[in-house]
């Protein structure tokens, strides 16, 4: 009984101290952005999330933060593509000013941690995400609309005696934020084509 007792004291000590850790988006974390093109496109692009978008969380060694780090990422990729850049708001009152409007929307993330392959000396992970990216005129009509899917992305090895939970979590933010710049790049390049033709 002990010992049942013991091991239910852990495992809340262990809850407690990742649900108090939170990951969020960090320009340092991104992974390499599109590739500036000769030709920009005129105006600007609006990176429309709602609330609830924005604060979607993933329950992984604490709360990673994918809304926002979506949102943030869409913003600096689309950016790229504009004349005038992208900018992020909740609300479309005034679609007018933009060229497009883009939502991009999680809908699909796993994570996997590869941690008895190594004899627990050493760990990797594996992240998957989808994204939704739905893209439309001032006027509401869409022009583009199509999921997003990494694959698995899987991690350098790293050791994994002594890993804190907040180092081990910054270790996943990191996959997490290079697979979703891969395939917001992806998005925004689709979106290009389409545009300048």
């Amino acid at each position: 009984m002990k010992i049942v007792t013991r091991l239910l004291i852990l495992s809340y000590i262990v809850t407690a101290l990742g649900c108090s850790t939170t990951a969020t988006y960090d320009p340092e974390l991104e992974g390499e952005l599109l590739k500036i093109p000769l030709s920009l496109l005129n105006g600007k692009a609006l990176i429309l999330t709602t609330a609830g978008d924005d604060q979607y969380e993933y329950p992984v060694y604490g709360n990673l933060q994918l809304g926002e780090i979506t949102r943030e990422i869409a913003v600096n990729v689309f950016s790229r593509i504009f004349k005038e850049g992208a900018e992020h708001s909740n609300s479309q009152w005034n679609a007018e000013e933009y060229a497009i409007i883009v939502t991009p929307r999680p809908v699909a993330y796993n994570f996997d941690l590869k941690y008895r392959r190594y004899l627990g000396y050493a760990e990797s992970h594996q992240v998957e995400i989808s994204i939704l990216v739905r893209v439309t005129t001032n006027n509401d009509e869409v022009i583009h609309l199509n999921t997003y899917s990494s694959g698995i992305k899987e991690s350098e090895i790293y050791p994994a005696k002594g890993l804190e939970i907040f180092t081990r979590l910054e270790k996943i933010n990191g996959t997490t934020h290079e697979a979703i710049t891969e395939l917001l790049n992806r998005a925004a390049t689709d979106v290009y084509n389409t545009l300048k033709n």
